[in-house]
């Protein structure tokens, strides 16, 4: 049996404004809102499997944003850039 280590997140309060506001605008992209979600619920003290089951990503999926929340705060709920060539518009 692993090991599992409990995540505790503070939010301040902007980052939970900000947040929240993702979470529930309808003109937020899908992902980005998923990924507020996650937080919000951590932040709640949701457990990971059951975070995973009210947002549809995945148990490691969850678990890799809070981790990127954790190192960079809102920044780090955008996708990061991508390796290889540039897309032609």
């Amino acid at each position: 049996m692993r090991n599992r280590t409990v995540v505790r997140l503070t939010l301040t309060e902007a980052e939970e404004k900000t947040l929240s506001m993702l979470a529930a605008a309808d003109t937020t992209e899908q992902r980005i809102a998923q990924r507020a979600k996650v937080i919000l619920l951590s932040v709640a003290g949701v457990s990971l499997p059951e975070i995973s089951r009210k947002t549809g990503l995945s148990t490691q999926n969850a678990s890799k944003w809070r981790i990127r929340f954790m190192e960079q705060r809102l920044a780090g709920l955008s996708d990061a850039p991508r390796s290889g060539k540039p897309a032609m518009f």
